[in-house]
This record gives C-alpha cells, structure tokens and sequence, in this order.
C-alpha cells in the first residue's frame, strides 16, 4: 500500500489532464476561500509534504502558510518544497500550538479521523476567526474511483477513509462548533468556511 506522501505526489504530478484540471480547479477554489476570510497569518493541519502549501504560495505570493502534521517524513519533505514556512509536529487532537493564525486550514484530514469532533474543537482553538475544511465528496467521490477503476474491493472508497461526508453530514458536524458555515462544492470535494 502506498504512503500518504506517495499518493499526495501521484495526485498532484498526473500527467493526465483531467486529474490536472481538477486539482487545479480544487485550489482556486481553496484559495478563493482563504481570500474570503483576508488571512494572511495562515496553517495547513495534515498538510503531508507540503505540496497544497507549495501550489498555493504559487497563486497567492502575499499570504504566509506554515504546516503541521504527525509523519516527520512528510516535514521534512514539506520544508524543503516550502523554506519560508514553519513546521510543527504533532497530534490532531492535542495540537501544542496557541490560537495566533488568522485562518487554519485542514484538508483531506477528517475521512481519516475516528473522531473528527474531537479534531475540529483543536482546529478552532488555534484559529483566531477562521477555519477552512475539505473533504471527499461522497458518494460522488467514491463513484468517481470506480469509473477509473480504482480500490474496486472496496467500491471506490480510498484506503484509509472511515468517514464519508455529503454536504448534509459536514454541515451537521460544523454547526455543532461554528457561528457561520459555507460549504460549497468543488469538483469532487467540499470546502467549508467556517467562522467562529
């Protein structure tokens, strides 16, 4: 089974132009949300090696994305890619930082997590106003997986998601910590604003 760097580099250097396309639509839309909020003191929880970090540094030259995750391989492959950003490691549920970023960002994180409440409490706590939140879209996501013929076995859910979210379910979940919560669609996932 592939690591989770490894599958995060297949996605983002396809050379197939669909794929391209469609991550490349997923992080305008990201940034499209971070821009919304106006942050510019900005961290990426989960943020594996560093390449949403990378792309998005690429689009938006004026915002400042420092990273954390739990695999000291994905840092250091995530520091190297991104030398102005900072780096922490640690745990989801028991982030050792102070509430002092604008905007927190986790992507693609909470299809993995056993408890994603217990995450989401963590991600507002270290935010300062905002938090942006994507996930797989399912069951579009998952749907998608089988017409390429991927993870058939497990009828197109990828290895390492127990939790599959629709708009109903992540807006379920978010009321229970935010004022205000945007979900909007994108391509195959969702990405939720959030605001204290």
């Amino acid at each position: 089974m592939k690591t989770e760097y490894e599958t995060e580099i297949e996605k983002y250097s396809s050379r197939n132009p669909l794929v391209r396309a469609v991550i490349d639509s997923f992080l305008k839309d990201l940034h499209k949300s971070i821009r919304a909020t106006k942050a510019r003191h900005i961290i990426d929880i989960g943020c594996g090696i560093g390449i949403t970090i990378n792309k998005l540094k690429k689009i938006d030259r004026s915002i400042n994305i420092d990273g954390f995750d739990t695999l000291q391989n994905s840092l250091n492959l995530a520091k190297k890619k991104n030398p102005e950003s900072r780096f922490y490691k640690g745990d989801i549920y028991n982030i050792q930082l102070k509430s002092s970023y604008d905007l927190v960002m986790c992507n693609s994180v909470l299809e993995h997590l056993k408890e994603p409440s217990k995450a989401i409490k963590e991600l507002k706590r270290i935010s300062k106003d905002f938090v942006i939140i994507s996930v797989p879209n399912e069951p579009l996501f998952s749907i998608v997986n089988l017409m390429r013929l991927k993870y058939i076995r497990t009828l197109g859910n990828y290895p390492g998601h127990i939790q599959r979210w629709n708009r109903y379910s992540l807006r379920r979940l978010l009321k229970r910590h935010f004022n205000k919560v945007n979900i909007k669609t994108s391509t195959f996932w969702l990405i939720a604003l959030c605001r204290k």
